[in-house]
């Protein structure tokens, strides 16, 4: 008894020793586990003890967690929030700034947010590849040259020289969207925390409905600050169609680059120009 007393003793202190070693976690279970050989076998978290009936003990600690699956790797489907900066191309591919664009200071960018509300999915291969889609939102805002103020018609015309200039100026384009996206899962690599992820990478294509859109103006005027908010077309197609790809480690931050492939302004409303959008987008 005193033998077993004493096994026991030095393998608490063996047990204490390693979890200040390997930092283990709080226990979550433990188990004894009797053999038909006298032999006593215990699991308390990750570590496992062999007490044999002559009173002698193996201890085996886990040295850091298990390497999953890759098929239980998260799978996200087209779940996220996606902020990025918005860009517009002509047919020749060239970035255009325009004198009407107002992409001049920090609070008078264009920008484009989006985000889904509903995703399916389905497996083509259980282990790497999947099939994403479902239904979301997706917010454009065009900043516009702060010494031009849109005409409330269905085309993309300006008034000039407005005193004062405005100190924010924008077209705001909303629309209702329907992904399809195939989604890749690479090879599991353990990184510098001893966690596993994985690359993962996204490319398909998006479809949007405009549902709203606006214009919004704020301005200061003898020391009083005010805004106005217009409804209208501006002559924005009501129909887009993007391409989508996306990269990422982990399962938090993924990079996505998004690229027009209709007009941005209907034939003959405004000019011919593709939208671009780069950015973040956070997955939940």
């Amino acid at each position: 008894m005193k033998k077993f007393l004493s096994v026991l003793c030095l393998v608490a202190l063996t047990y204490h020793s390693n979890v200040m070693a390997n930092s283990i976690e709080e226990v979550r279970d433990s188990t004894i586990q009797p053999k038909s050989d006298d032999t006593l076998r215990l699991r308390i978290g990750q570590m496992k003890i062999d007490i044999y009936p002559d009173s002698s003990a193996v201890i085996q600690v886990s040295n850091g967690p298990k390497k999953p699956q890759v098929k239980d790797f998260p799978w996200y489907g087209f779940s996220g929030l996606r902020y990025g900066f918005l860009y517009f191309m002509d047919e020749k591919e060239k970035i255009q700034t325009e004198g009407w664009l107002g992409n001049t200071a920090r609070r008078n960018v264009s920008s484009h947010v989006g985000f889904n509300v509903v995703n399916a999915t389905w497996d083509l291969d259980k282990s790497h590849v999947r099939i994403c889609t479902g239904l979301g939102f997706q917010f454009n805002t065009i900043a516009l040259n702060k010494e031009y103020q849109l005409l409330e018609q269905d085309s993309l015309s300006f008034v000039t020289g407005v005193t004062p200039s405005y100190k924010r100026s924008t077209l705001n384009a909303n629309y209702i969207q329907v992904p399809f996206i195939f989604q890749f899962n690479g090879k599991l690599r353990k990184d510098n925390d001893g966690d596993y992820t994985a690359f993962h990478s996204s490319i398909g294509c998006i479809g949007s409905y405009l549902i709203g859109s606006n214009a919004y103006y704020k301005w200061e005027q003898d020391g009083e600050k005010k805004k106005q908010r217009l409804e209208g077309n501006y002559g924005l197609n009501p129909f887009q169609v993007d391409v989508y790809a996306d990269f990422g480690f982990g399962d938090v931050l993924t990079w996505y680059l998004q690229s027009g492939l209709l007009t941005v302004f209907k034939e003959n409303k405004g000019p011919e120009l593709y939208s671009l959008s780069a950015g973040l987008k956070i997955n939940f």
